[in-house]
């Protein structure tokens, strides 16, 4: 006999052996947390749950967008333009590239590219790992000086934001 044969016939004869007969009880309780794709720790902005589909247009998850992101139809292909209409002026896609787009228009009507100017926004009483970012951006378009602001949790975001406004502002039309 093995030596975990023997232990294991010991410990049987001992004693009450219903452990190692009975099959498991599924009558346990253990609390599981939900998982969510909106922090707990922001405030609610009473933004409502929508339904999208990817920027490929393959799948479509139902959740809760990020806090200010307001939700319309994405491209269904990579490179296909959106209209920014003036009927809807709160048509910001996170994952659009707005910078190319003021990037191109310059690189066609030969003007200076987008100068942008992005700085933190200090804030007190707010903790450390939620930043807010504030840019400014500053072109020319048809002869014009533009300046546009937009606020977001990084860089990137915030850039974007601000080149949003001025394609929503100037190329909508």
């Amino acid at each position: 006999m093995e030596p975990f044969e023997r232990e294991m016939a010991q410990m049987s004869v001992g004693g009450d052996d219903s452990f190692f007969n009975d099959p498991p009880s599924d009558d346990i309780d253990l609390p599981i947390p939900k998982p969510s794709a909106y922090p707990d720790h922001l405030p609610d902005d009473g933004a409502t749950e929508a339904s999208f589909s990817d920027i490929t247009g393959l799948s479509s998850i139902s959740q809760r967008p990020p806090m200010g992101v307001h939700l319309a139809s994405t491209p269904k292909k990579i490179g296909e333009s959106v209209e920014i209409t003036t009927a809807n002026p709160e048509l910001y896609i996170q994952n659009m590239n707005y910078k190319g787009v003021l990037n191109e228009y310059s690189q066609q009507n030969a003007t200076s590219p987008p100068e942008y100017r992005t700085d933190r926004v200090f804030r007190p009483g707010h903790p450390d790992h939620l930043p807010l970012f504030k840019s400014v951006v500053a072109m020319q378009c048809n002869g014009q000086d533009i300046t546009a602001v937009g606020h977001g949790r990084t860089k990137k975001e915030a850039e974007s934001r601000a080149a949003f406004v001025v394609c929503n502002r100037f190329f909508s039309d």
